[in-house]
């Protein structure tokens, strides 16, 4: 059973793995990222239809 420190510290290390190093770094990437899903959610609609 994993306690909920536990479980912080293993999605703390899986965020610094992904190279963001700092809370504002983390909050300056969210918005990047989220637009890089819309495209590739974009770019597979777009595919899926032909």
């Amino acid at each position: 059973m994993h306690t909920n420190i536990q479980v912080v510290a293993k999605i703390i290390l899986k965020i610094r793995d992904k190279g963001f190093n700092s809370m504002e770094a983390l909050g300056k990437g969210i918005p990047k990222i989220s637009f890089q899903k819309n495209e590739l959610k974009q770019e597979f609609d777009r595919l899926s239809w032909k």
